[in-house]
């Protein structure tokens, strides 16, 4: 009888797929959709990106406004899970801290779901700010210096190793 309810209760949970309840300030921050896609994203692409372009009149290749300086390469397995840890912990997000400065992305991750479904990720090293654009919405906040800036830096470098602008970039 434990045999058989054992492999019930298998079974059960074998074929229910988990669906995590995000009741925290960074659920509200992302949203259900939003934080789905981050979680479940299979393919993520890289951008180096011009933070002086947005709105400009240059022609080019375009990642959510700014023009693109060169496409990177799509992050590793293991690089996509280092973002993801860096990208649903609470702790690193600065949630009622006033950003300063203006936001100059130079870096962009689009993470794509099987679908079609993106988000795309902009960091900008200059404020420690990342921004998140899904559908319609698009989130600035700051990320902490402490936590997430090295990880951020260490991909970049990773992604564009021979990029005098990322090379330059302080982890600390």
């Amino acid at each position: 009888m434990k045999l058989i309810a054992a492999l019930t209760l298998g079974l059960l949970l074998t074929s229910c797929e988990f669906v995590p309840v995000y009741d925290t300030p960074l659920m509200a921050f992302h949203g259900q959709k939003q934080m789905d896609v981050i979680m479940h994203s299979n393919l993520v692409e890289s951008f180096r990106l011009d933070p002086d372009s947005l709105g400009s009149r240059e022609k080019g290749e375009r990642f959510a406004g700014y023009l693109v300086v060169k496409a990177g390469p799509n992050l590793s397995q293991r690089q996509q899970l280092e973002l993801l840890e860096l990208v649903i912990n609470e702790d690193n997000y600065g949630f009622e801290v006033d950003k300063p400065c203006e936001f100059a992305p130079i870096v962009g991750l689009r993470l794509r779901r099987t679908g079609g479904e993106m988000v795309a990720m902009l960091v900008s090293f200059e404020c420690n700010e990342w921004q998140f654009q899904h559908e319609d919405r698009v989130m600035n906040e700051e990320f902490r210096r402490s936590t997430v800036r090295p990880g951020l830096v260490n991909l970049a470098r990773a992604l564009f190793p021979g990029d005098l602008v990322i090379r330059r970039l302080h982890a600390d």
